[in-house]
Formats: structure tokens, sequence, C-alpha cells
């Protein structure tokens, strides 16, 4: 079926549903999707830019500096895929 699948051409990553441009080079990654709020609002501003399955993105700035935030959900195999899809987009600095 259409759709069902990752494809490796697509302009958005599959499971964190983000793009090149989408996320800043340093991502914060919470397990809780509902953590992105309580991070975000230490921010100076943000833009929610994605939110598939349990993956939640928000990427602004704090003090000035650029910075994403993306939730991982529960346990290692989710973490993995997360960094997998974030860093051939931009991320090359995790925080968790």
């Amino acid at each position: 079926m259409a759709g069902d699948s990752e494809d490796p051409n697509a302009e958005e990553q599959y499971h964190v549903a983000v793009g090149e441009g989408d996320v800043a080079d340093c991502v914060l990654l919470p397990g809780n999707p509902e953590r992105v709020d309580k991070v975000v609002d230490l921010w100076d501003e943000h833009d929610e830019v994605a939110h598939h399955r349990e993956y939640r993105t928000a990427t602004g700035t704090y003090e000035g500096t650029p910075i994403s935030v993306t939730s991982t959900g529960i346990g290692s195999p989710s973490a993995a895929i997360a960094l997998e899809e974030l860093a051939p987009v931009g991320a090359d600095a995790f925080v968790r």
C-alpha cells in the first residue's frame, strides 16, 4: 500500500515528520510529548513544526540561540528513530 513505508527520497522524515530547515543544530529530547510545552515556555519564541505519533517537534530560540525539542516517546528504540531521522535534516547535537 502506498504511504505505508518509509520513502528514502521524501522531503520529510517518515516518523518525526520534519524536513531540512525545520530543526536547529541542537535538539532536546524529552520522552513525553507533553513536556514539549514545558520546555518551550522557557524560550524567547517558538513554533511547533511537527506532531506525528509520539514525536512532537518545536523550534525556536533561547537567549537568542536557535534550539529545537523533539519528544521521543518511551524507550530506546523510539529514541533511536528520532536521532536517525533528525540528523539528516540538520541536527547534530542531542540532549536527553
